[in-house]
C-alpha cells in the first residue's frame, strides 16, 4: 500500500503548489518517515530470520520487525513482533542501531534490538512464511534489502572471534 502525497492543505482546503505549500496560509505538507522496530537475535552465530509473506521483498530473508502500533513502546513492539513472525519470545536486551530505510509506503526509521530468547517455539507466523537461525556469515537468499546487510555486518564485527572465521580480533588474517 503506498501512501500517497497530499494534495490539499488539511488546514485550509486549498490545493497545495509545488513542494507541498500551500498558497494561501502558507502550511508545507511533507511525507515524514515512519518508526519500525525489528530485532536482532544471535546464538552461536547465528542470526533468527524470517522469509516474508508479503509485499514487499515477499520471499526476501528479513529480521523479524514491524510497525510501532497505537501508543505501544518500541521495545513492546519489537517482542510482539517477534512473538508472532517466530512464536519465540525475547528479550531485549540493548539498541544496536537506528537504520534509514524505505520503500513503497514512504520513508522507515528502523530501530533494531539485541535481543535473547526466553522461550516459546520456533514456528514462523503472522507476516512470515519460514522462520529460522542462518548462519551470520552466510545469510541465506534472498536477504531483504535496505538496512539488512549493514546489520548483519554490524552484528558480524561485534560477534566474539570463532574458529574459521579469519582476520576476526584475536584471530590473524590468513597469509597470502
Amino acid at each position: 500500500m503506498a501512501i500517497l502525497p497530499f494534495r490539499f492543505c488539511p488546514r485550509c482546503g486549498v490545493e497545495l503548489g509545488e513542494g507541498g505549500r500551500c498558497p494561501r496560509c502558507g502550511e508545507r505538507m511533507v511525507p515524514r518517515t515512519v518508526p519500525a522496530v525489528g530485532m536482532a537475535v544471535v546464538e552461536s552465530g547465528r542470526i533468527l530470520l524470517v522469509r516474508r509473506r508479503w509485499e514487499p521483498m515477499v520471499g526476501h530473508w528479513a529480521l523479524p520487525a514491524g510497525f510501532i502500533e497505537g501508543h505501544e513502546s518500541p521495545v513492546a513492539t519489537a517482542r510482539r513482533e517477534v512473538a508472532e513472525e517466530t512464536g519465540l519470545l525475547v528479550r531485549p536486551v540493548g539498541l544496536l542501531g537506528a537504520f534509514p530505510g524505505g520503500g513503497p509506503a514512504g520513508r522507515v526509521l528502523l530501530l533494531v534490538y539485541r535481543g535473547v530468547v526466553e522461550g516459546g517455539r520456533l514456528l514462523a507466523g503472522d507476516d512470515a512464511s519460514e522462520a529460522g537461525f542462518f548462519s551470520l556469515d552466510r545469510p541465506p537468499d534472498p536477504l531483504a534489502w535496505g538496512p539488512h546487510r549493514e546489520i548483519l555486518a554490524r552484528l558480524r564485527e561485534a560477534a566474539p572471534a570463532r574458529p574459521g572465521r579469519p582476520g576476526r580480533p584475536g584471530r590473524p588474517a590468513p597469509s597470502a
